[in-house]
């Protein structure tokens, strides 16, 4: 699994400063944000499958699905960022994952200036039950 915990952060804090509604990881695309309903590239490095795999099990790292298969849909909750639902879709060799805001999270007032990540723990909940249907 890559290291890709920085690269997580670091996305999701341009995200939250940008005010976005959503970040995009597709395999074989740079990452991208919805802010105010347009697309935007973040960055020009390209997300293989393999990462966008390694965020989703990044984000499921605080889950309780022992002895089942990683749920395709959570909630995670990452400090000074908010509530993300999660969505991970994987068509033939095609990997997306999309985090959304939670539409009811207020966007955190605290978010730190641009410079050096800090160390974060993450927290997340996961439905294993969820209905797929979005």
């Amino acid at each position: 699994m890559h290291n890709v915990k920085p690269f997580l952060l670091s996305l999701l804090r341009q995200a939250v400063q940008n005010h976005a509604q959503e970040v995009r990881f597709v395999s074989g695309l740079p990452p991208a944000m919805r802010v105010a309903e347009q697309l935007l590239p973040c960055g020009e490095v390209t997300t293989s499958g393999d990462m966008v795999q390694s965020l989703h099990e990044a984000l499921l790292a605080g889950c309780d699905a022992t002895g089942q298969a990683a749920p395709a849909n959570y909630v995670v909750t990452l400090p000074k960022f908010g509530t993300f639902v999660c969505q991970l879709e994987v068509k033939e060799n095609a990997k997306t994952l999309v985090l959304r805001r939670e539409p009811n999270d207020p966007v955190p007032a605290d978010v730190e200036p641009r410079g050096k990540l800090p160390v974060m723990g993450m927290r997340a909940e996961c439905d294993p039950w969820q209905n797929n249907e979005t």
